[in-house]
């Protein structure tokens, strides 16, 4: 991340292959940082280790296919609520807009 923040870069989205990644998005203050992180844990033998390192090298199609679909789950459970944030975020901003602007013609309708 310090690279691109010294390129002027703002908003960022992370991606964590694991959920116990040592980064901590507080260290960039400066920038805007949207982590997705594993809900499920990549460990198919329940072994410490020998399962981590056995499902990293496991390239099988119905891996990859699993990998796909659970990296796409990930980010949509991160992402949804960030989504719904700025869907509302806009639509209090609109009803703002017509508000303000009804009251406008309010004010500037000529009297009876």
């Amino acid at each position: 991340m310090g690279a691109l923040a010294a390129r002027g870069i703002t908003h960022a989205i992370v991606i964590h292959l694991e959920n116990a990644s040592v980064w901590d998005r507080h260290d960039f203050p400066n920038q805007t940082i949207i982590e997705i992180r594993p809900v499920d844990f990549m460990n198919k033998l329940n072994i410490p280790f020998i399962g981590d390192f056995s499902a990293m090298l496991d390239f099988s199609p119905e891996q990859i296919s699993l990998l796909k679909k659970r990296g796409y789950q990930d980010a949509k459970y991160y992402l949804e609520p960030i989504l719904q944030t700025l869907l509302t975020v806009r639509n209090q901003r609109d009803a703002q807009e017509l508000l303000t602007r009804s009251t406008q013609r309010l004010v500037d309708d000529e009297l009876l």
